[in-house]
């Protein structure tokens, strides 16, 4: 046992022998360390050293690499160890350290890797021994000084506590620097007398290693994050500050073992002790402050050396840090852009999505097809049209004009209108894009005959056109108001179109409407619509400078009906230009049909192989004919084409025989149908003139195939349909109507317009039948008859051909049924559906049309056949009802009924049914609206009569629905509503305002007369009736000027807050400003102060006030005069009927000098803005207004 334990008391043994078996580990495991580090020449070290050491190793050279080259940190401490060894006393005392350890623990050496463990708990034990022994520290001078070293060398070993392992592990010779501070800890507690010095060089020694601890630590951290390549004189400095740290080390290792060997020197084995009696602790404690001194010295220039290059390297990081915030503003800048180009695209893709939408809306009719169902013109004619004046300078004008080409039938119109399609496409006018937009109208096809599909045809064809892109957003507002319902609205597509020629991107748009004639008469105004807005166009546009601003121009062809010469005659009056006569370029169309013969006779030649008599004969005999036209010279071609025997004699004779007119040539090519396929080709005929659309060739062998006679009593089981296949019936119709009818683009058409002229009777009754002796073929067709028929079939092919028992193949495959081109494409094309269904679509939208048009008492047999196609409980109910209100059907059929079926579709006999019915449940009100929404008065009238509405008050909210009546006399439906109990006078009054806004005076006269609404007290607003006159557009002078005579006041209703002047000068109504000054509205009153005149109120609207000034471009200047023109005259009516002025704020003075300005800008260019204003009658109402306030008054005076 070490002799220092035997002072110790027998009771703290264990605990001490614990102690020494910790530090017998940590020593042996040093010491092992020592040896196995050292490497070299053996023969440089002393031999007398015990056998417990082993050969040590050559010291490194304090030059070495810093970093070693496997990337572990530079070992002070290992080379401090290796300079002790090169001193041979130094050895001996190294070597006497490491003895004391062994002897200490008396353990035997043990791994390396062990030695932070046992170092650790050395550290934690002593701690433990050093809080157990303080109570016992004798008190005196000496035990002071250890007391304040044990303190110090306590709070070094704590700090170790926290890193030495690591410091180890890496450093392992860092140990034995470690192990001897621990050390101190028991030789200090129980050393009786130590030398104060070496206790202060104790003290000092572990706050050097503490603060080394970390000097070595940022040293180490800041060589191994420095550059590859350091400055020449960095890295001398640094070189310079290894040697002085390996030699600070050296220095306290060499310490430690000399304080060591003294505090324990009786465990030195084989040492003299007067070696350690010799120490002079002071100095060794100073020399050990001048190595710390040079060191330090040198830390201090490598810490301002490495605080500059950390400046730098901050430097380069800030440059760095700037280069990547501005590389990543560039990034951000470009996602944002990217982003934004993105949204741009979402935003474009949406725009043209919209716009394609609103664009589609428009596109009702095949109007391609309808165009090149005319013949190309043959070189050299048409001149007739080109060459005349009047269409050279329609065609060369630069502004908006309008052009009536009207001729005969048969005089090649179409052919014409087809040619200056494609020829004026090909040109335009030098700086102004061209549009060419057409309508061919037909009175064979519902769709190419009404002018709200022409309208739509027209804005389809600009819309679409490349480059007319920003023409669209006329368009948008008024789909998205509207919908799809905005082709049914002339009035708003008329507005649109204005608002596109008016467009500066518009540039030059020519419209050609062909064949006006064939227009439908819809309500007895369809043509007549368009023929009032040509005016309309021409008084606006052409007559006036706003031609400046547009290039529209109109060209319409039609026959020189009464009708329309009469419509046209307000026009061609007085611009004769306008009127293009076909009928006086006879002569020239003469000649031009010379050509087409010349053209047709060498065609013929080529087609029967005539030689070159034959055909010179009938060249001859052809160009000496008289009274021919386009027409006619058709249908002599394709009966000459037809013959088989070609000789000249023969078709001479041919040519001899042929009729005269194109009636005669028409009778005759019918009256060449087989006698027994008389029957088959009048039906086929009957068809063709009254379908709402061309028949497809296999609709056609459908309902050729029908039998229309059937009726629920004669028919027991479901029939099939006997059709020929498709290409053989299509041969067929040849062989049926000879050359009457042709097949173009698989539908089936009369061979001309005038065909179905000639066909169609006025007769209501029939007397021109096939079974007669005097039998003809004009004027064998009867519109109800032929309706009839068509209906028949339509009912019949729904009713007795098992088309229910499909039901589920139908639905799913409607698209395709439902789609006209696909049952125009071939038959391979279209395998999957059955011939059979082909008619569906067409009979399902059309079979009740039909009915409508017959003349038939309610008895007939039809009538039970439609009554029991109503019958909504049946599949085929469920077939036809697909093709009707596709837009508004519930999903649940079951929700429908008959009544409301009824009323839908206008079907009178229905409705009556159903009423009758006393099992039938009917929602009656939903029947009503749409009776009324569809205008269908006699359903509304058997409705109210049938009594089953519960609450006639609430029935009919007459305010929006009265301006939806448009029967041929709306009085009669509103009349038979009041009569029975509908609306009341708040209704009454809503509807009376709806009645004179759509100029229906005899339904206001109506309201006021018959059903006393009050025109006198304020509205629910507190507003007189006029203020919501004055905001209506469609407002007209009779209802007006009634509404004055039957007592309502012109300054409104007392303590109203607007008058009817104040909402009609801000509206800018000028009728209903006219009529209200002519009848004594007072000029200068407001309904409130606040207000300020009607004049104030004009002129402060700041999107009027534009100024205008004297300038060089006269075209702009007009413009902004035209601009500001309805608003200028406003103000001058105003003035004109004494409106005050003065006294206002300065932006209105402002505004009111702007007039001036303007009005004399209209003076200096000749312009007058005529008011209409009857000063005479204004000055009269006045007076008379003045007596009557007078009277009120109760004053007599004159004025």
């Amino acid at each position: 046992m070490p002799l220092w334990f035997q002072r110790l008391k027998d009771k703290k043994k264990s605990r001490r022998s614990d102690s020494r078996d910790t530090l017998s580990s940590a020593a042996s495991s040093l010491t092992k360390l020592s040896v196995q580090s050292s490497t070299g020449n053996e023969n440089s070290r002393n031999s007398s050293i015990t056998s417990s050491s082993t050969a040590l190793p050559v010291p490194l050279q304090i030059g070495a690499e810093r970093v070693q080259k496997d990337g572990s940190p530079k070992r002070f401490w290992h080379d401090a160890v290796q300079m002790l060894q090169e001193n041979p006393s130094h050895r001996e005392l190294l070597d006497t350290y490491q003895k004391i350890l062994q002897a200490e623990s008396e353990a035997t050496p043990s791994s390396a890797s062990a030695a932070p463990d046992y170092l650790l708990k050395t550290i934690d034990r002593s701690l433990k021994l050093l809080d157990e022994k303080r109570s016992k520290i004798r008190v005196g001078s000496a035990t002071v000084e250890v007391r304040g070293a044990l303190n110090k060398v306590a709070k070094a070993a704590q700090y170790a506590q926290s890193f030495v392992g690591s410091l180890v592990s890496g450093e392992p010779h860092a140990a034995m620097a470690w192990a001897g501070l621990s050390l101190f800890l028991p030789l200090l507690i129980n050393a009786a007398e130590q030398p104060k010095a070496l206790t202060k060089g104790v003290e000092y020694v572990s706050e050097l290693l503490c603060r080394f601890s970390v000097t070595e630590r940022l040293y180490q951290e800041q060589i191994r994050d420095a550059l590859a390549t350091v400055p020449t004189d960095t890295e001398e400095l640094r070189s310079s500050f290894e040697k002085s740290l390996t030699e600070l080390y050296a220095q306290v290792l060499l310490y430690q073992c000399r304080a060591i060997s003294q505090l324990n020197s009786s465990k030195v084995i084989g040492i003299a002790k007067d070696m350690f009696k010799s120490e002079n602790w002071d100095d060794l404690s100073s020399e050990l402050k001048e190595y710390e001194a040079k060191c330090n010295r040198y830390k201090y220039v490598l810490d301002a050396e490495k605080m500059e290059r950390e400046f730098r390297n901050l430097e380069k990081y800030m440059k760095g840090l700037n280069e990547i915030g501005i590389s990543l503003q560039h990034q951000t800048k470009e996602t944002l852009e990217n982003f934004k180009h993105d949204q741009d695209l979402q935003a474009n893709q949406r725009q043209v999505d919209l716009e394609n939408a609103c664009i589609q809306k428009f596109y009702v009719s095949a109007y391609e097809k309808q165009m090149n169902r005319n013949p190309d013109a043959v070189k050299g004619t048409c001149c007739w049209l080109l060459d005349n004046s009047n269409f050279q300078h329609w065609r060369d004008s630069e502004l908006s004009s309008l052009l009536w080409v009207s001729a005969g039938p048969g005089c090649g119109k179409s052919v014409v209108s087809k040619m200056l399609i494609k020829a004026l496409s090909k040109t335009s006018l030098p700086g102004k894009p061209r549009t060419i937009c057409y309508f061919f109208f037909k009175e064979d096809d519902t769709l190419q005959r009404t002018a709200e599909n022409a309208l739509c045809a027209i804005l389809h064809q600009i819309l679409r056109t490349p480059g007319n892109s920003k023409l669209v957003r006329h368009a948008i507002p008024h789909c998205d108001k509207s919908g799809a319902n905005i082709r049914e609205s002339f009035a708003q597509m008329w507005e649109i179109l204005m608002d596109i020629v008016q467009d500066e991107a518009a540039g030059e748009i020519i419209c050609i409407l062909d064949a006006l004639d064939e227009c439908e008469e819809k309500g007895g105004s369809g043509r007549h619509m368009l023929i009032e807005k040509f005016q309309e166009f021409h008084n606006d546009y052409i007559e006036t400078t706003n031609s400046r601003n547009t290039c529209f121009k109109i060209l319409v062809t039609s026959r020189p009906y009464v009708g329309i010469e009469r419509k046209f005659k307000i026009l061609t009056k007085r611009y004769p230009e306008i009127r293009l006569s076909g009928d006086e370029e006879s002569v020239k169309i003469s000649k031009e049909i010379d050509l087409v013969i010349e053209e047709k006779i060498n065609m013929l030649r080529v087609q029967l192989e005539l030689d070159n008599k034959t055909t010179s004969a009938l060249r001859e005999k052809l160009l000496s004919m008289k009274h021919r036209t386009y027409l006619w010279l058709r249908l002599i071609f394709e009966v000459l084409e037809q013959q088989l025997k070609t000789t000249e004699k023969h078709l001479l004779l041919v040519i001899k025989e042929l009729p005269k007119t194109v009636d005669k040539a028409y009778e005759a090519i019918l009256n060449r149908i087989p006698k027994n396929e008389f029957k088959r080709a009048k039906r086929l005929l009957s068809i063709v003139v009254v379908a709402e659309r061309p028949l497809l060739v296999q609709e056609m062998n459908v309902a050729l195939a029908i039998d229309e006679n059937l009726t629920q009593d004669s028919q027991a089981s479901a029939l099939s349909l006997d059709l020929e296949p498709e290409a053989v019936f299509r041969a067929a119709l040849g062989n049926i109507c000879g050359l009457f009818v042709t097949v173009a683009d698989s539908r089936v058409y009369l061979i001309h317009q005038t065909a179905r002229s000639f066909l169609l009777s006025d007769g209501k009754t029939q007397t021109n039948t096939i079974e007669g002796p005097t039998f003809r073929w004009k004027n064998s067709v009867y519109p109800s008859e032929a309706h009839l028929l068509l209906s028949n079939i339509c009912i019949n092919y729904f009713l007795f051909y098992g088309l229910e028992r499909d039901i589920s193949v139908i639905q799913e495959n409607w698209r395709e049924i439902a789609n006209e081109d696909y049952w125009a494409k071939t038959m391979p094309e279209r395998a999957y559906l059955i011939p059979e269904y082909s008619l569906i679509a067409y009979a399902s939208k059309n079979w009740w049309k039909h009915l409508l048009h017959t003349n038939l008492e309610h008895d007939s047999p039809i009538y039970e056949n439609g009554w029991m196609l109503c019958n909504t409980n049946c599949d085929y109910f469920k077939i036809w009802i697909m093709g009707n209100f596709s837009h508004d059907l519930p999903e649940d059929l079951n929700l429908l009924d008959s009544l409301e079926i009824a009323a839908r579709l206008g079907l009178d006999f229905v409705a009556r049914r159903a009423l009758q019915s006393p099992t039938l449940s009917c929602h009656y009100l939903e029947a009503l609206y749409h009776a009324i929404e569809r205008k269908h008065g006699n359903i509304v009238q058997a409705i109210l009569e049938a009594g089953k509405i519960a609450d006639p008050d609430g029935l009919l909210l007459l305010a929006m629905t009265i301006a939806g009546i448009a029967d041929e006399d709306p009085l009669g439906t509103i009349r038979f509503l009041v009569e029975h109990g509908s609306g009341n006078q708040i209704f009454y009054q809503a509807a009376l305002i709806n009645a004179a806004n759509g100029g229906l005076y005899h339904v206001v006269r109506f309201f006021v007369d018959d059903c006393g609404t009050d025109i006198k007290s304020p509205l629910d607003d507190g507003l007189s009736i006029l203020c919501h006159f004055s905001t209506r557009a469609g407002c007209d002078e009779q209802n007006l000027s009634y509404l004055f005579e039957r007592g309502v006041d012109p300054n409104g209703v007392p303590e109203n807050m607007v008058t009817p002047l104040e909402r009609a000068t801000t509206t800018c109504r000028l009728t209903m400003i006219k009529f209200l000054l002519e009848h004594g509205a007072d000029v200068n009153l407001s309904g409130s102060s606040d207000h300020g005149s009607p004049l104030f109120q004009v002129l402060q609207y700041s999107f009027y006030n534009s100024k205008v000034k004297e300038m060089d471009d006269s075209n702009y200047l007009l413009q902004l005069l035209d601009s500001s023109r309805e608003r200028d005259c406003v103000i001058q009516m105003l003035l004109t009927a004494g409106a005050e002025t003065g006294g206002w704020p300065e932006n209105l003075s402002e505004a009111f000098l702007q007039y001036n300005n303007r009005q004399k800008q209209r003076e200096k260019l000749g312009i007058c803005i005529d008011t209409g204003l009857d000063l005479k009658k204004v000055a009269e109402s006045r007076v008379q207004s003045s007596l009557r306030e007078e009277a009120c008054s109760g004053s007599v005076a004159t004025v």
